[in-house]
Formats: C-alpha cells, sequence, structure tokens
C-alpha cells in the first residue's frame, strides 16, 4: 500500500472536491483535471484526515457492504415473492416452479447474509464487541457492523462521529423565523437502520434509557424522535469507549 511505503495519504470528503470543482469557471471534469484538483485541495485544505486503515480493516469494510448488498437483494426478492404468490393464488396462474426455486435462491442469500454475520462478529474487535454487546438491548452482530464501518476512522469529538452517521439535525433558521429541524441523514443509510435498532432495543430493554424513551414521550416527542435521541446518546457513549478507552453507561 501507499501508506506503507512511507507517503504520507490523506482522505478528502466528495463533498470538498465538489466545492472545487463548482468553483472552477468551466467546470470541466476529466482524470487529468480531477488529479490536478485534487493535488490542489491537499496543498490547501488544512488537517484533511489522514488515511489510516490497514488491510484487515478494509477487508471488514468490503465484507460489511457485502452483507449490505445481501440484505438489500434479501428483501427485495422477499417483496417480490410475496407479490407473486398473492398473483398466483388470485387468478390462478401456475408459477409453482419459479415460486419454489426463487424460495431456493431466498433461502441461500439467507444462509449467506448469516454466514457473513458471523465472519464479521469473530473478526471484529472482542475488546470492544464483548462489553458493548453485553448492554441489555444491544447484540454482538449490530455492534460489529458499527465497528467495520468505523474502521480506520478517527473523530475528535462525539459531535463529529453523530454527524458523520447522519444523525445530527440540519438547522433552518433565518431571522425570526424558524424551520422544522430535521436530521441531515448524510452518510450510510444501513448504518442509520442499524443504530436506529440499536435505539429501540436500548428503550425496550435497558432500565436508564427505556425510562428515557418514556419521559421523552411524556414531552411530546414522536415514537422515532425518542429512539434517535437514545442512539445520539448511545453513540457518545460508544465515542468514549472506542476512542477514548473510556467506559462510562449509564446501568441504573
Amino acid at each position: 500500500m501507499i501508506s506503507q511505503a512511507g507517503y504520507l495519504v490523506n482522505c478528502v470528503n466528495p463533498i470538498i472536491t465538489k466545492k472545487y470543482q463548482k468553483s472552477s469557471v468551466r467546470g470541466a471534469k476529466n482524470d487529468r483535471i480531477d488529479a490536478a484538483r485534487l493535488a490542489h485541495i491537499g496543498l490547501v485544505e488544512e488537517d484533511l484526515p489522514i488515511f489510516s486503515a490497514s488491510l484487515s480493516q478494509i477487508s471488514a469494510q468490503k465484507q460489511l457492504a457485502s452483507k449490505q448488498q445481501l440484505d438489500q437483494i434479501y428483501q427485495q426478492l422477499d417483496d417480490h415473492l410475496r407479490q407473486l404468490k398473492n398473483t398466483a393464488q388470485t387468478l390462478g396462474l401456475p408459477l409453482e416452479q419459479i415460486i419454489r426455486e426463487l424460495e431456493q435462491l431466498k433461502k441461500f442469500i439467507k444462509q449467506s447474509r448469516e454466514w457473513l454475520d458471523e465472519v464479521l462478529i469473530a473478526q471484529a474487535d472482542q475488546e470492544v464487541v464483548v462489553p458493548m454487546s453485553e448492554l441489555p438491548g444491544v447484540s454482538a452482530k449490530q455492534i460489529a457492523i458499527l465497528s467495520a464501518f468505523l474502521a480506520g476512522r478517527f473523530f475528535s469529538t462525539d459531535d463529529q462521529l453523530v454527524a458523520f452517521l447522519g444523525l445530527n439535525v440540519r438547522v433552518r433558521e433565518s431571522g425570526t423565523w424558524k424551520g422544522r429541524q430535521k436530521l441531515t441523514k448524510r452518510g450510510n443509510s444501513f448504518i442509520r437502520k442499524v443504530l436506529f435498532q440499536i435505539g429501540w432495543g436500548l428503550s425496550r430493554h435497558h432500565p436508564y434509557y427505556h425510562q428515557m424513551y418514556y419521559d421523552r414521550r411524556a414531552r411530546g416527542r414522536t415514537h422515532k424522535e425518542a429512539i434517535i435521541i437514545i442512539t445520539r446518546s448511545f453513540l457518545r457513549t460508544f465515542f468514549r469507549f472506542y476512542w477514548q478507552n473510556e467506559w462510562r453507561f449509564q446501568t441504573v
């Protein structure tokens, strides 16, 4: 790898490159121009994150990407099979063979998903997975997925982590006008789904967050808003544990 050869490798956010492209008069884009633009960004932009992911971390992220694709395919196939069975039953169409074939395919995809879950858990840092998965409502698979996604990344504050995962609130204000606040939802939607599941599990099984959920609901928060609040609180604890080696999770 380039970094192992002694070269400094920075990560450039695509938003930054898009900003520089738009600032160009012609807005031209090809491989040569992109290379020059990236070199210019590396010279003038300060505090660019350094690429530090190891081969094992890259491998885990690729496996996670495969799981994400399989989950999406499985859900689409499941929906299609349900519609196909309803159509066959309603109209009396002879679709038994294709339904059987698709059921076998669905079963194979399910087995592949479960195998990938086991691989991610086995390859994850057990010093992170074991204690975090002991929290009521949180599974080892969820922590392994989150750890694989964040491998090789560094955040100096918990706010940066929350924003990176798209769970921060977009401010919409102008003078005295204040618009409805919404999540930025930047980043990976699959990881946000996993995080929502973590928040939901904590709200149901963890005593402290179970009470927090009903407190927020009593104050007028919706179900989704209460879960997001719990999820953000979990992420701040995850930040302290993962990047600061500090364990301070509410247990009462």
